[in-house]
């Protein structure tokens, strides 16, 4: 079977990562086809080299081998532009491959890891950071067996059969997820369990367990965690916004995609998309099959074989035929109507693989066969050489390119005076070839968008064929003339066959005429179609931009009112606090208060309690006071009386001092201690024979009578209306009287009253 896998490659091929062969340095802004002549079951791409397992179970790389990236073990080569094999995995049956920075990693059948090219982060896991030239197998945590793999920038992802994870590599970023920010140059199993898939970014991992949930961890400058802020963490987190929503795969590179179960995809980090901190929603005209995110940009391929691009440009690696960046997913038109299985991003490149063609290989004749032609198998030969180059004219140029050296073998021949084993050999090669175009022909007639080159394509080989044929002419000619009658039977037969496949080509040539009016004619049908398909997606992509526009107006306006949300929710938050600051100063203050209130209460109660035993008590004072002033005054009242209208009685014991003694017809007064006596001038002594002179009422004037009443009077009226504290004065009846007593001095009294009364207020207010 010669068989190969159509392969798609567009992108900067500074180092010949494409593997299109040929000089390096250029960049394919639109999707190049090429063949491997192997069929191939998985591609993967790095920064700046590629590499593919072949169904027959071998390892080639091509691209930049600094460091020892493609792992053939050659220090002097520096790059490849052709697939290279990796002999050093040959007969070890690769299942899986993956392309990291600057390393790559390998997982063979039997679960065993290889690993070589730059080893300075420890991404090797071999325990030391030396590069590695051939591919080294790494020893796994517990004997583990590895399932697949995923190299990053620094670091390598392991997904070990009992569904752990194991990480290697630059961890500083937080990308290994082993809560520590320190390279690990031997595998680390991590806290993750149930993992059914893992991705490598550039400075972030991610993974899904068999719930669909979606862990991320490293660098988060890009949003490229999904964790709604830009904090990096060493730990496995689960992204939230993911929850409800089973992801079925996930890519990293500077951002995070990831594919749901209903074929929807979401997005998430930064780049010329915008900048999302959580995942949302791309909208696509068709759910998704598969997805690959390089280093700056991504690419889909869709249910219904179309492939979508978008992110940055700068060497054409978004296969849109020129170098514009795109912010929303933009259909590929070089691989229109192709049917891509899979696809993988590199650095700023990308490849694809398209269909298996799988063919019968024509068996090759021996040099005893080709001797032993008779005359039928050669008129079956001419026939079938007829039949089979009837579709030949759609081939593509390549295969007639090595048809110049037919002349110089034909002279080599003759010199060797073999001519008839020549043109054996020539007629078995044109038979080769033309079995071998019948079968590309077929091939290209389901190439619709190729149709017009290919025709032209089929002129210039008909032209060039016809060419060859004159100058085949010319050579037998020459031989004819210049060699012996031996070969002229030979020579003879060979220009009779020479016409006839002359003719032939005549013949093929009108015939290929009308296939070309009638693939004209479907060219043109084709043409039409794509003009309108065209349209048609003009138009779709002009919805599709409205409601990209519709829907970033519409996340603009979310965002804004989320943020306006927040804003009030932070200053009303903020008002609360204040008003709960507030509250709580408040309720210690009526705390304090009331807590002053109760002792105010208390005191109050004993200030009440003790103004009451002050009111009792100072009633009976007053009462007291009252009686002993009211008796007090009742004593002198009648003193008084008895004074001013009693009589004087004489002494115990008194003399008469004169004949002329006075007598009062008013009742006697009793006089005290304070009586005032008088002397006479006859010589007389009072009190001891002396004669005293006592006045009654009757001996005063009327003027110092009418004095003494009135006092009396005005005393009895301030007894009676005025209380105790008044500032009374009891006086003697005048100072004129002879017989004046000692006055009661009230005012005394009352100010001693007014100042225990004073004392007791003050401390009743305290």
């Amino acid at each position: 079977m010669d068989s190969y896998t159509e392969v798609f490659a567009w992108g900067s091929d500074d180092f010949g990562q494409l593997g299109l062969g040929g000089a390096i340095g250029k960049s394919y802004p639109s999707p190049r086809l090429c063949t491997f002549n192997v069929l191939i079951k998985e591609i993967s791409c790095g920064e700046e080299h590629a590499a593919f397992i072949s169904s027959q179970g071998h390892v080639y790389t091509m691209g930049n081998n600094s460091d020892g990236r493609l792992g053939i073990d050659d220090k002097e080569v520096n790059y490849s532009s052709s697939p290279c094999l990796v002999s050093f995995l040959s007969g070890l049956n690769p299942i899986t491959i993956s392309c990291g920075w600057g390393h790559t990693a390998c997982i063979t059948q039997n679960g065993s890891l290889y690993t070589w090219g730059l080893g300075d982060f420890g991404a090797l896991g071999l325990g030391n950071s030396l590069n590695q030239y051939s591919p080294q197998k790494v020893q796994l945590p517990d004997n583990s067996e590895a399932q697949s793999v995923s190299c990053g920038s620094r670091h390598t992802a392991i997904l070990l059969k009992n569904k752990r994870l194991a990480m290697i590599g630059c961890g500083e970023a937080g990308q290994l997820g082993t809560r520590k920010r320190e390279k690990e140059f031997f595998p680390v199993i991590i806290e993750a369990e149930n993992v059914v898939q893992v991705s490598s970014g550039v400075f972030h991992t991610a993974f899904i367990n068999n719930k669909g949930q979606v862990f991320t961890m490293g660098g988060n400058s890009y949003g490229q965690l999904g964790h709604g802020n830009k904090k990096s963490t060493s730990t496995p987190e689960r992204v939230k916004a993911l929850d409800g929503i089973f992801i079925i795969k996930i890519s990293c590179g500077y951002c995070t995609g990831a594919i749901c179960e209903n074929g929807f995809l979401y997005l998430w980090g930064s780049g010329t998309f915008g900048e999302y901190l959580v995942p949302y929603k791309v909208h696509l005209p068709s759910r998704v099959k598969d997805l690959s995110i390089g280093s700056t940009f991504a690419v889909v391929v869709l249910q219904d074989m179309s492939v979508y691009t978008w992110g940055n440009n700068t060497n054409g690696e978004l296969g849109l035929a020129d170098t514009e960046p795109r912010s929303m997913p933009t259909l590929i038109p070089g691989v229109l109507g192709k049917k891509i299985n899979q696809i993988s991003c590199g650095g700023s490149f990308c490849i694809a693989l398209s269909n298996d063609v799988i063919r019968q290989r024509t068996p090759t004749r021996t040099q005893n066969h080709m001797r032993s032609y008779s005359k039928a198998e050669t008129t079956e030969q001419r026939r079938r050489y007829r039949q089979d180059y009837s579709s030949d004219f759609t081939s593509k140029t390549t295969i007639f390119q090595q048809e110049p050296t037919v002349i110089e073998n034909t002279n080599q021949v003759f010199k060797n005076k073999n001519p008839s084993v020549y043109i054996e050999k020539n007629i078995q090669s044109y038979d080769y070839e033309i079995i071998k175009l019948k079968e590309e022909n077929q091939q290209l007639f389901l190439r619709n968008q190729e149709i017009q080159n290919q025709c032209k394509n089929s002129v210039n080989e008909i032209k060039q064929l016809k060419e060859e044929n004159y100058m085949l002419k010319r050579n037998l000619d020459s031989l004819k003339n210049n060699h012996s009658l031996e070969i002229e039977d030979v020579l003879n037969k060979a220009l009779a066959q020479c016409e006839n496949i002359n003719r032939e080509l005549d013949q093929e040539r009108t015939t290929v005429k009308a296939e070309l009016q009638g693939k004209i004619l479907l060219e043109q049908s084709y043409q039409r179609l794509k003009d309108e398909n065209s349209k048609l997606n003009k138009q779709v992509e002009e919805l599709l931009c409205q409601i990209h526009d519709i829907e970033n107006h519409m996340n603009i306006a979310k965002n804004e009112e989320i943020n306006r949300n927040v804003y009030e929710k932070e200053n009303f938050n903020h008002i609360l606090l204040n008003k709960d600051l507030e509250i709580d100063k408040l309720s210690k203050s009526h705390h304090e208060i009331m807590i002053q209130i109760n002792r105010l209460v208390e005191e109050n109660k004993i200030y009440k309690q003790n103004n009451i035993e002050l009111e009792e008590k100072n009633k009976k004072l007053f009462e007291n006071l009252e009686k002993e002033l009211a008796a007090r005054a009742k004593d002198y009242k009648e003193r008084t009386l008895t004074m001013l209208n009693g009589p004087i009685n004489d002494r115990e014991n008194r003399r008469s001092t004169s004949p002329n003694k006075v007598k009062f017809t008013s009742s006697p007064v009793i006089l005290g201690k304070g009586e005032n006596t008088y002397k006479i001038d006859n010589g007389y002594k009072g009190l001891r024979g002396e004669r005293t002179e006592s006045y009654s009422r009757t001996t005063l004037s009327e003027t110092m009578q009418s004095r003494i009443g009135n006092t009396a009077a005005r005393l009895l009226a301030r007894m009676e209306n005025d209380s105790a504290l008044a500032n009374m004065r009891i006086s003697s009846p005048s100072r004129r009287s002879p017989e004046r007593p000692v006055p009661f001095r009230a005012h005394k009294v009352g100010k001693e009253v007014r100042e225990i009364l004073r004392t007791r207020m003050l401390e009743y207010r305290e």
